[in-house]
């Protein structure tokens, strides 16, 4: 099926640029002169982003298995999260930024790290539409603003 192999050639570039964001946060935590205090990974939801990042990958591969759409309809709502998530992180480091004037520089990488997770999460709504583009022959991209958050 055509559609299937361009949805394949798509899906391929995006999980690419996963893996080049995963890359990018790695290297952020390796480079790491000390860890970050738990109270503001709390505030910032950084374990919530990195677990819809996870099963957002995961509904887009059960979703190709299966060809089915519902599932990969599931990555809309869990990314629309993760940019609220990442929205409100960056107001909280800014506000530990002004009383840690010395931790100026991982602070800026948490951001980073927020933002590449986000960024993972609209790589997996791309998937995402991929998928349905296979499956039901329709183009979401020409219905954003039938999708939650986008």
């Amino acid at each position: 099926d055509l559609r299937f192999v361009f949805a394949a050639f798509k899906i391929n570039s995006h999980l690419e640029s996963i893996g080049d964001s995963a890359k990018g946060v790695a290297r952020l935590v390796l480079e790491m002169e000390k860890s970050y205090d738990e109270k503001l990974l709390t505030d910032v939801q950084l374990l919530r982003m990195y677990e819809l990042a996870d099963t957002m990958i995961e509904d887009n591969v059960r979703a190709l298995r299966a060809d089915d759409t519902s599932q990969a309809r599931l990555v809309f709502q869990k990314d629309a999260e993760m940019d609220a998530i990442n929205k409100k992180a960056i107001g909280i480091v800014a506000g530990h930024m002004t009383g840690a004037q010395a931790e100026i520089i991982q602070l800026i990488n948490l951001i980073t790290i927020t933002r590449r997770l986000e960024r993972v999460g609209d790589l997996s709504a791309n998937i995402a539409e991929e998928i349905i583009f296979y499956v039901e022959a329709k183009v979401l991209k020409h219905e954003k603003a039938k999708i939650p958050g986008s």
